[in-house]
């Protein structure tokens, strides 16, 4: 029987004064999602000059003509009739998504996501995406169900720019000898012309890129300015995300908007300067500055175009799809603290005889030292013990031994749940769990036999970096920094 492909439905606004990043960046996670699922958008009003980029991310687009109050009844109405007898998740991206909202499509029993970058109000989402480097978990309420992938490494990214990421030709002896500006899709405040006043004042300033958003509305003025200045600037518009890696992997220095096309940038391009044109950007923006991974445009010299010796560290490794992806799947799973109710259900799991063959010491655990170790283990302060659950069944178990500000891993997903991708969500969700009970902790350790597989992929698949160990015989150790 033909597997139902579920429906993901696609909740964002934008315009010339709003900006058009809410529609960029649910485009992206569209496109992400869409090996596994098929998205449709829903918009107040489609934006002008986005009809071929929603085409190209979506099954279809819908404009609700309707009062706000009516808008998720007539979002469920279109669901039902254009795609009858499918699951449904909802991904809720912009600011007045509030609490009440979020409730109205939780009472209609579907998975519900959030796209989020202020935390301005609690969730009650399944999921809140928050892919701004200075996302932090204490910034967040929300309900016990609901879980969080926050950071770069979860950056809603076009694939040109994942590609561009884990690409070998992505580095300092490409030629770059250009400058490239993009201050997002609207740029309200014409703040592409200050900064080009800027480059103005500067001598040997190289070739300049600017891209100009579909929302641009100050052509008039721009053009009055090209006609007298001296620097040579190309203007780009209606690009594809082809091109614009094109653009940035050319440039030498990239200067952007703290919003997602910096972290474009940063799998692409060269050194990056930021000039915050909302209010909204300012968690880039200060988690960009604050991990050194981009400095402030009012720092910028004529000493930046000159030497290409330098680029800005990148956190994309060009896996956030399959993250993501891994994420989405699996947004019905639970956990909770395991009990002594658990020891027999943790003993059996343990000497499943795959889980042996796969660990450091692989001879059968007896119960009564099993009994022993999870008596043990319950009531130590430095150690956390987790059950992951899918329609109240157990999957399988986290397990963290904490000394100091570092935590090490062990994990095992049940017999009967394995091929079903849970290990990447899995432990993802138990590394926020033990960071919300114990903050301090600086470090995430696994320790992985060469030959398995499954659990190397995972590691890598979630960010973790690889370390040299001389800890276990055969083990390769994998270490989680970027927190």
């Amino acid at each position: 029987m033909k597997k139902v492909r579920p429906i993901i439905a696609f909740r964002a606004d934008g315009s010339a004064t709003m900006g058009l990043g809410h529609v960029y960046r649910s485009a992206a996670l569209a496109r992400m999602l869409a090996p596994v699922a098929d998205c449709v958008f829903f918009s107040r009003a489609i934006p002008t000059g986005l009809t071929e980029m929603l085409s190209s991310s979506y099954e279809a687009s819908y404009e609700l003509a309707v009062p706000a109050a009516d808008e998720v009844n007539t979002m469920v109405e279109q669901l039902r009739k254009h795609y009858p007898d499918r699951p449904y998740t909802f991904v809720l991206d912009g600011y007045h998504f509030k609490t009440a909202y979020q409730r109205s499509i939780k009472a209609l029993k579907c998975l519900l996501v959030c796209i989020d970058d202020i935390h301005a109000c609690d969730y009650v989402a399944d999921l809140v995406i928050n892919h701004s480097p200075a996302a932090n978990l204490t910034d967040y309420v929300g309900e016990t169900y609901t879980k969080y992938a926050l950071g770069p490494r979860f950056a809603l990214l076009r694939n040109p720019f994942l590609v561009a990421a884990q690409s070998a030709e992505n580095n300092l002896s490409a030629k770059r000898d250009r400058i490239f500006i993009c201050l997002g899709g609207a740029d309200p405040k014409n703040d592409t012309l200050t900064i080009l006043r800027k480059l103005a004042d500067y001598e040997r300033v190289p070739a300049v890129d600017v891209v100009l958003g579909p929302a641009y509305a100050h052509q008039k003025e721009l053009q009055s300015f090209l006609t007298d200045t001296t620097l040579k600037i190309e203007l780009h518009r209606s690009l594809t995300a082809e091109q614009l890696v094109d653009l940035m992997q050319s440039s030498v220095v990239g200067i952007t908007s703290p919003s997602t096309v910096s972290l474009e940038y940063l799998s692409a391009g060269g050194k990056l300067f930021l000039h915050q044109t909302a209010d909204n950007q300012a968690g880039i923006y200060a988690g960009l500055i604050e991990k050194g991974l981009a400095l402030d445009v009012a720092t910028m010299d004529a000493e930046a175009f000159v030497s290409t010796s330098e680029k800005t560290p990148s956190p994309m490794d060009g896996r956030q799809a399959e993250r993501l992806r891994k994420l989405f799947a699996a947004l019905d799973l639970t956990w909770r603290l395991a009990t002594a109710d658990d020891s027999d259900l943790y003993l059996a799991w343990a000497n499943d005889p795959d889980v042996r063959a796969q660990s450091f010491d692989s001879s059968l655990i007896s119960p009564s030292e099993h009994a022993a170790w999870f008596r043990r283990r319950l009531v130590d302060e430095q150690s956390c013990l987790l059950i992951f659950e899918r329609s109240r069944k157990p999957v399988g178990r986290v397990r963290f031994a904490v000394v100091g500000n570092e935590a090490t891993i062990g994990y095992s997903v049940a017999k009967e749940s394995r091929g079903h991708g849970l290990g990447v969500p899995m432990l993802h969700f138990a590394v926020d769990a033990l960071r919300r009970e114990r903050p301090k902790i600086e470090r995430f350790i696994g320790y992985v036999k060469e030959g398995n597989i499954a659990s190397v992929t995972t590691f890598r698949r979630l960010g973790y970096r690889e370390e040299p160990t001389n800890d276990y015989p055969d083990a390769l150790k994998f270490v989680l920094y970027d927190l």
